[in-house]
């Protein structure tokens, strides 16, 4: 694997690790970088906010969100910063491309609203009814892959701070989720079984 692609990350002239807007037109339009290998992406169209899950190295999975704007390019650090570390830590020449900085926000980068070590292998998340989650404002469910559970988060106003979590095992990978509002039921498609399993809220 050549690691000088990592730098590709972090340049506006390539795709690689980039979260990309296309238009009618099919212009495409980069919104954020510093990505490393996103499997979940939510729009939170109420609120206006992208909500995106990443794989981080060994370690250091994030769940990161941005306030949608076309006009700016939101940086998320990687292969910068990240709160996990390289496979192979003794690999100097890798350290000196990528140090992998603790702190986001000191380099210039925007730090996760939550990131997990250890790894838990995150895939679909999505923000539910009110509802759904016993009228818990600024919710999200994580769909997991590695830790076969469904992670729950409730945020403080701006999803800045984590006010409650809670993990619920399902001993299953779970690679999608999808929320029915009319039924108010949560669909989990699962890959370990290759089944399709629903949890309904009870009124």
């Amino acid at each position: 694997k050549n690691k000088m692609n990592g730098l590709l990350v972090q340049n506006d002239k390539n795709i690689l690790g980039k979260l990309v807007l296309i238009d009618k037109e099919n212009k495409p339009k980069i919104i954020a970088k510093g990505l490393r290998n996103s499997q979940g992406l939510f729009y939170d169209k109420e609120n206006n906010i992208i909500f995106i899950s990443d794989h981080g190295p060994y370690g250091g999975d994030e769940i990161n969100k941005l306030f949608f704007n076309k006009d700016k390019i939101v940086n998320f650090g990687w292969p910068l910063a990240s709160y996990g570390e390289h496979y192979d830590e003794d690999d100097k020449k890798l350290l000196k491309l990528y140090p992998l900085y603790k702190s986001h926000k000191n380099f210039g980068f925007e730090e996760p609203i939550h990131f997990f070590n250890p790894s838990v292998g995150p895939s679909q998340l999505i923000r539910v009814d009110e509802q759904f989650m016993n009228n818990s404002k600024n919710s999200i469910l994580l769909a997991t892959m590695k830790d076969l559970s469904l992670h729950f988060f409730k945020f403080d106003e701006n999803y800045n701070k984590v006010l409650k979590s809670e993990k619920i095992y399902i001993d299953e990978r779970i690679r999608d989720l999808e929320y029915i509002k009319k039924n108010n039921l949560l669909v989990m498609f699962l890959e370990t079984s290759g089944s399709i399993s629903v949890i309904k809220k009870e009124k």
